[in-house]
């Protein structure tokens, strides 16, 4: 998985061109070990942090206090790249802080390679955007991602507790279509009122086969309760899969039990939401993969704006609404011949304007359906394309 726009390597490996690491053979260059460094650390968070800073602040910022990360820098009218082994303070989706032993020219760009716990290391490039002396010889450097990366990934949360990596969230940047399932009217009223200011078409039901059409016909996230009348969460979410519906899922419970948190840790699911649920966090979860530039995973244009069919992206999003809603309704009579049609324009047109992943989906589902002549018998295909239709921006 290549990430802020860097590439693997062995953490800490020596590049042609870079200097020896700075302190070779201490575990940081601070030369602090972790208990001297929890010590500093307990020290820092003691000062605390304006209440004005916080609101600003685009990203939740997470303890992360590595004790030895490797750093290569690259400072400004420097053409020889210094390897480091720094100690980590904290990480957010858009940065990181570390602690160094000396003063970092704001501009200075860097890459950090990082532990994940299954892509192994990864290099992140940044560049430092801040540097605080807090005493003696210990400087917080903060660097800013070339581009913003699931911190989750690399921090272990508890996921029912909140988790989610946006601090400050405006409801106008909230658009797109959600599938709301919840027996509980009140519930539904409640969630339709905490987003009443955002641009988000929220489809509520009680009914779980309803819920499940909704997805068929295309949305962006699904959020379900997991006690239902009749069929519980977990038995929608794997539905949801089963039919090839790769939408984020938020599952919402107030049961948070040892047995609960076994079983759901299970389940194909993006995030939880513990009840009751608050406005903030509500807005918070579902930013974290409905906002613009949000990882949602939702289809985008590959195409640079510069690209002379880039004009075309916007209406082309509008065209495959209307495919998925098409979709569904053949799928509703079973008409394969149609439906082939239809996946054949897709796959056709999709890749003029920059959509190859929903080509690709368009070829699964035309030689499922050709080879069975059943839009029944290729549901799973079908329905992974009306989903990504759907979801297309």
């Amino acid at each position: 998985m290549a990430i802020g726009g860097g590439h693997r390597t062995a953490g800490g490996a020596e590049k042609p061109g870079s200097r020896a690491p700075e302190g070779a053979g201490r575990l940081n260059t601070l030369g602090l070990g972790p208990k001297e460094l929890l010590q500093l650390h307990e020290a820092m968070d003691g000062k605390g942090e304006a209440t004005e800073a916080k609101r600003k602040r685009g990203f939740v910022r997470w303890p992360f206090r590595s004790a030895s990360v490797p750093l290569r820098l690259m400072q400004p009218g420097s053409c020889v790249a210094s390897e480091l082994r720094v100690a980590c303070r904290n990480l957010s989706a858009g940065g990181m802080s570390v602690l160094h032993n000396s003063y970092l020219h704001t501009g200075s760009k860097v890459v950090v390679t990082l532990p994940h716990p299954a892509d192994g290391p990864v290099e992140l490039e940044g560049t430092v955007n801040r540097c605080r002396h807090v005493r003696g010889v210990v400087h917080e450097i903060g660097i800013q991602f070339k581009k913003s990366i699931q911190a989750r990934d690399f921090v272990r949360l508890d996921p029912f507790s909140d988790c989610f990596s946006l601090e400050n969230v405006k409801a106008e940047d909230l658009k797109g279509v959600m599938v709301h399932l919840d027996d509980s009217a009140m519930d539904q009223k409640l969630v339709r009122h905490f987003l009443r200011e955002t641009r988000i078409r929220l489809r509520s039901t009680s009914d779980a086969a309803e819920a499940m059409q909704f997805a068929r016909e295309g949305c962006d996230l699904i959020l379900t309760d997991y006690y239902l009348e009749g069929m519980d969460g977990a038995a929608f979410v794997a539905q949801v899969r089963a039919e090839g519906i790769g939408v984020p899922v938020i599952l919402a419970t107030s049961d948070t039990s040892m047995v609960t948190r076994s079983r759901l840790s299970e389940l194909n699911v993006n995030a939880f939401l513990t009840k009751p649920i608050s406005q903030n966090i509500l807005m918070r979860a579902i930013a974290e993969f409905m906002m613009d530039g949000a990882a949602s995973g939702a289809p985008t244009s590959s195409l640079p704006r510069e690209h002379p069919n880039h004009a075309l992206v916007a209406g082309f999003v509008e065209q495959l609404r209307l495919y998925a809603r098409q979709l569904a309704e053949i799928e509703a009579r079973d008409d394969a011949a149609a439906c082939r049609t239809v996946c054949l324009q897709i796959k056709g047109s999709a890749p003029a304007v920059g959509f190859e992943m929903i080509a690709e989906l368009a070829d699964e589902a035309v030689k499922a359906v050709t080879a069975s002549m059943s839009v029944a018998e290729s549901a799973r295909q079908v329905r992974a394309l009306i989903a990504a239709c759907g979801r297309a921006r």
